[in-house]
């Protein structure tokens, strides 16, 4: 049986912000923490209609992202996927849909501050 993963041909780092506290000053600051580097996975965009009740048309869409469910992906985390080499940066939006094969996380637009 042929796996999902040979659809996966995106490429993804996840990063997290960690809290690093410097033992000379006792100053903490937040920092970035990469727990994923160059993983295969799979971005899917789906349009969403604008209500028709909008006097300006906007233009929506739910991002998803494909991958193993080995990986550790916490809400929050700042994904970035590159295809065909292009980067684009998401935020992951909640906890990730696990399941046997796979797990599918939502994610928002926009760099993570």
């Amino acid at each position: 049986m042929v796996g999902l993963d040979i659809l996966w041909t995106d490429r993804c780092d996840v990063t997290l912000k960690g809290k690093q506290t410097d033992p000379d000053t006792l100053r903490t600051t937040f920092n970035d923490v990469t727990l994923i580097t160059n993983r295969p996975c799979r971005v899917s965009f789906e349009s969403i209609p604008a209500s028709a009740g909008e006097p300006v048309q906007t233009h929506l869409r739910n991002v998803k992202l494909f991958l193993s469910n080995a990986v550790p992906v916490p809400p929050g985390s700042k994904i970035t996927v590159t295809r065909g080499g292009q980067t684009m940066t998401f935020k992951s939006s909640g906890a990730p849909a696990i399941y046997s094969t796979h797990q599918e996380v939502n994610l928002t637009e926009g760099d993570q501050n």
